[in-house]
């Protein structure tokens, strides 16, 4: 990510080491399976989607922090948004990250993210795209403390 010293879309304004700032975009890898920062092979088949700083909900913040993160690393979510060409990238090759460019299998990404939901079910087949049901909002979603 680009938080501590800016992206060009965001006028490359830093978040002096803060993650998520309001000024940065925030980047989620999605994968079919847990994604880690030590996974890069797993990471190399997953799409990036990007949560712009502009007009982001302030509760969207919390993606960041670390009960929100094994919320994404745990459970199915659904990511609204268009899709965007990122030419400024290039995809893995081989499982093998391309120096200088982001882990991931394609340079499609969501882009802006109009909506995140969270599955109210842990198995991704409980989890029909279209069954409104199974999903509740990411800004009302409360994780399990444990």
């Amino acid at each position: 990510d680009d938080t501590e010293t800016g992206e060009d879309v965001n006028c490359k304004i830093g978040g002096a080491g803060k993650i998520g700032t309001e000024d940065n975009d925030i980047h989620i890898s999605v994968g079919l399976t847990q994604l880690t920062a030590a996974t890069i092979p797993a990471r190399c088949q997953s799409i990036t989607a990007e949560i712009s700083p502009h007009f982001r909900p302030a509760v969207w913040e919390k993606a960041v922090s670390t009960p929100y993160r094994k919320v994404f690393q745990t459970r199915p979510v659904r990511i609204t948004g268009t899709l965007l060409f990122d030419a400024e990238h290039v995809p893995c090759q081989n499982g093998a990250i391309r120096q200088g460019n982001p882990v991931r299998i394609s340079v499609w990404e969501i882009h802006p993210v109009y909506a995140i939901d969270v599955c109210k079910n842990t198995s991704l087949a409980r989890c029909g795209a279209g069954d409104n049901s199974a999903w509740t909002p990411f800004d009302k979603y409360i994780p399990a403390t444990n």
